[in-house]
């Protein structure tokens, strides 16, 4: 069976993808052992779906579409760079999102479309904590200024669409992200 892996993940604006990138670049210089995210991959996640059988997507397409938010087009900024699950136990980087109520009810009604249909298998989660992944550690973060550059610039930005994302594996490369299908998000 062929399948697909897909994710529902929110774009960033470009101005926003270069100056998360701006900000990868000064921690490049503290910090050994990460594979830093690409620009073209900057993204928030909304819900993972794994592995997709290629005949259920046309449906998951289909339902996806008819998933209206009850509330308009919402506001996200950054707010602290951080480590997970901790900095002495680091796997992942993140750039962690100020908390927006909107942004829950929003994974809250996509998974619960996404609820219904059968071939879908995902574990519902919730009060997710918004974020954008920077970079993961590949063996071991090695530290290699002591005053790693943690400041991060407050940017702001509107959510107003969510993407399908089919999320390619290469060897000993990125993933590359591919967008599928945009969803607007009614005002």
């Amino acid at each position: 069976m062929n399948t697909k892996r897909l994710f529902l993940g929110l774009d960033l604006p470009s101005d926003i993808k270069l100056a998360i990138t701006s900000v990868i670049k000064k921690l490049g210089l503290a910090f050994v052992g990460v594979a830093w995210v690409p620009e073209n991959n900057l993204h928030v996640t909304l819900v993972f779906l794994g592995q997709v059988a290629e005949k259920t997507i046309s449906l998951l397409k289909t339902k996806l579409a008819t998933v209206k938010p009850d509330f308009p087009p919402f506001m996200m900024s950054t707010h602290v760079i951080k480590a997970f699950p901790n900095w002495e136990k680091c796997q992942v980087i993140i750039i962690e999102l100020a908390n927006n109520p909107f942004f829950n009810k929003l994974v809250e009604q996509y998974q619960q479309t996404l609820k219904q249909i059968p071939e879908i298998k995902m574990a519902i989660r919730r009060n997710i904590t918004p974020h954008i992944t920077i970079g993961r550690v590949k063996k071991e973060l090695l530290v290699i200024e002591k005053n790693q550059p943690s400041e991060m610039p407050k940017l702001k930005w509107e959510i107003n669409s969510v993407t399908l994302y089919e999320s390619r594996l290469q060897n000993n490369q990125p993933p590359k992200y591919l967008p599928l299908e945009n969803y607007h998000i009614s005002e």
